[in-house]
């Protein structure tokens, strides 16, 4: 007879390799990594609400809830031409829960004041979304009809000019009017703002001659009959005003555009940047953004992480040269 107190209290050999396998998976599964996104994702914004660039990222986070399966949110912190909201980023932890909206004045922000970051060491670069020209725009009512009324106007009353520039100081806008300005050695005046809403105010306002911002800025007030542009600073004329000339067709050479796009602190994980970079890939050409788009007659410009660092190089160099050119910062292009 088999004796059964043999084996009482322990388990056969199979049951024992059983037992310590399953023992074995458990911390396995529990070392697995969660999924990104688990958590809300908030971007911050380093210009008033309103503005291009928040009107932009508020559709495209909307896109974002939906394809990622989490909220994303919007932080305003304007100031000092962005840098208030990049340092943010910057100090943020790395793991892809807080992003940053980052722009061209990532770049001219540094190159025009001491900041507390580096734009090619402190950042990751995750996708741009557009490029977006800027135009010159007048109140409807102003005696200025044209580009050259106004270089007329300017040549003969150089001290009667104020011109917005409508992201701040040595921001794409005014470096656009210092190459027409130096040219002609005209001590023309500029008026910085914090964003496209107050620069858009003061124009109306008839504090300003003309302002230099962004087409999706001017344009509702072009449809709306209150503002007429004179020039548009691209190298092709846009679809809805054809009869608007471009800086380069009066012979201007410096055409920069503003990219915008997203990005968060150094270090982030690729895994967590290829998802993101994914996701803004597909938002951006959803019909909400390119209804948006569209309306400004623009198109998506999107480039991947890859592509929107050497983006943000390329910028330092050619934005750096022109600041030192102009005299406008203290840094010299890297």
């Amino acid at each position: 007879m088999r004796d059964v107190t043999a084996t009482q209290g322990r388990l056969p050999r199979r049951g024992v390799l059983a037992a310590a396998a399953s023992l074995l998976a458990v911390p396995a599964v529990q070392a697995q990594p969660q999924r990104f996104p688990s958590q809300p994702i908030k971007i911050i914004v380093g210009f008033p609400a309103g503005g291009t660039f928040d009107s932009l990222l508020r559709v495209i986070s909307a896109e974002l809830r939906e394809l990622l399966g989490q909220n994303v949110v919007l932080e305003t912190r304007s100031g000092a031409g962005g840098a208030v909201a990049f340092t943010a980023v910057k100090a943020a932890p790395p793991d892809g829960y807080t992003l940053g909206g980052l722009s061209t004045a990532v770049v001219s922000s540094a190159l025009l004041e001491n900041v507390p970051y580096d734009p090619l060491k402190d950042f990751t670069y995750i996708s741009s979304l557009v490029e977006i020209p800027f135009a010159a725009a007048v109140p409807a009512e102003s005696p200025l009809k044209s580009w050259d009324d106004l270089m007329a106007f300017g040549r003969a009353q150089p001290e009667r000019v104020f011109y917005g520039s409508a992201s701040g100081l040595a921001q794409t806008p005014h470096l656009l009017i210092s190459e027409v300005a130096t040219r002609d050695n005209l001590p023309w005046t500029v008026v910085p703002f914090r964003g496209s809403a107050d620069c858009m105010v003061a124009l109306l306002g008839g504090q300003l001659t003309f302002a230099m911002d962004t087409m999706v800025s001017v344009l509702p007030f072009v449809r709306s009959g209150r503002v007429r542009l004179l020039a548009i600073g691209s190298d092709r004329r846009t679809r809805s005003l054809p009869a608007v000339p471009t800086l380069a067709e009066l012979g201007y050479s410096t055409l920069i555009r503003s990219f915008y796009g997203v990005g968060g602190p150094a270090g982030m994980n690729p895994e967590v940047v290829h998802t993101l970079q994914e996701a803004l890939r597909v938002a951006v050409h959803r019909p909400s953004v390119l209804h948006m788009l569209q309306e400004a007659d623009q198109d998506p410009r999107y480039l991947d992480a890859a592509g929107m660092t050497e983006l943000v190089a390329s910028t330092m160099r050619t934005q750096g040269e022109l600041i030192t050119r102009y005299g406008l910062g203290r840094r010299a292009a890297r």
